[in-house]
């Protein structure tokens, strides 16, 4: 008798056995699979951009990046346009680095790059009025000495630098006016909105035809020039912040690095520079889109 219920309590047993057995080899199953298909996560960029409302952060190239990669330009993909926030300023401007934007929501990052661009837009348009002043006393220094020297001197005997006396003092009425039009200019405030406009997307393919060797965003934006060639005295401000046609980008592959507690895709450039970052789930990583897109704002080369 007790060797038949040991006999029925060891058969009982192998049965649970092999039902726990089979139900952990498919949870792991299970497991497996949702795990390799997260980690497939791969769409194309330009794919993605389209459908979604997007963070790309314009970093300044390096073959290194860190926490304290600095950014230059913050732009928000939406709707098949880009707004361009200018995060680089003057030489003191406050510079927000990856490690700060990674400890900021999407909302917050937008709310601080608003914030700086305005503040940068106001330093540039400072530093404008400072150096064309400085170019009146530089000018005006050089009559002074020239003055000077021909009391010394007899006037066929003295020279003076960068032109005549004439045309310093030509430079100097120009200068000013260009500067009182500035002081009394109403344009600040346009000038510092974020530009946005619609994006074209470049794909050029290997000898095969058939892989994208590089992708290349090409979009307007309006951005300081601290040298133009011509001021304009009607609207100076145009001058030093025009609209550049071809600003962008260029994409040959990216890969996902950790900042803090944020996951960001790095995409480096033909140079083999990072130079764009992403905000991402940690198994995301993009590619580039196929030449065989549908994507209607790309072009294959």
């Amino acid at each position: 008798m007790k060797r038949k219920l040991t006999l029925a309590i060891l058969l009982l047993s192998g049965i649970v056995l092999a039902s726990c057995s089979s139900t952990t080899t498919s949870s792991q199953a299970s497991n497996s699979t949702t795990k390799t298909n997260v980690t497939n996560k791969n769409p194309e960029f330009a794919d993605y951009l389209s459908k979604n409302e997007t963070i790309i952060y314009d970093l300044e190239n390096s073959k290194s990046i860190s926490k304290d990669s600095k950014i230059k330009y913050l732009f928000v993909v939406k709707d098949d346009k880009i707004t361009t926030y200018d995060l680089y300023g003057p030489d003191d401007s406050e510079r927000l680095t990856l490690g700060g934007a990674s400890k900021l929501s999407d909302k917050e990052v937008i709310e601080k790059a608003t914030e700086l661009h305005k503040q940068n837009i106001s330093g540039y348009y400072k530093k404008i009025i400072e150096e064309i002043q400085t170019r009146i006393d530089i000018d005006q220094n050089e009559i002074d000495k020239y003055n000077e020297n021909v009391a010394k001197y007899s006037k066929s005997a003295t020279g003076i630098a960068n032109g005549t006396v004439e045309e310093h003092e030509k430079r100097i009425e120009d200068y000013k006016k260009i500067i009182t039009t500035l002081k009394n200019s109403t344009n600040l405030d346009d000038v510092s909105q974020p530009t946005s406009s619609v994006y074209s997307i470049n794909l050029k393919t290997d000898d095969s035809g058939n892989q994208t060797a590089i992708e290349y965003f090409t979009f307007s934006s309006k951005l300081y020039n601290k040298n133009p060639k011509n001021i304009s005295f009607s609207n100076p401000l145009q001058s030093f912040f025009p609209t550049i046609d071809k600003n962008g980008f260029g994409i040959i592959r990216f890969y996902s690095m950790d900042i803090y507690d944020s996951t960001f895709n790095i995409g480096v450039n033909k140079d083999n520079q990072n130079t764009i970052a992403v905000r991402t789930d940690k198994n995301t990583i993009y590619k580039l889109d196929s030449p065989k897109t549908k994507v209607k704002n790309v072009i294959v080369e």
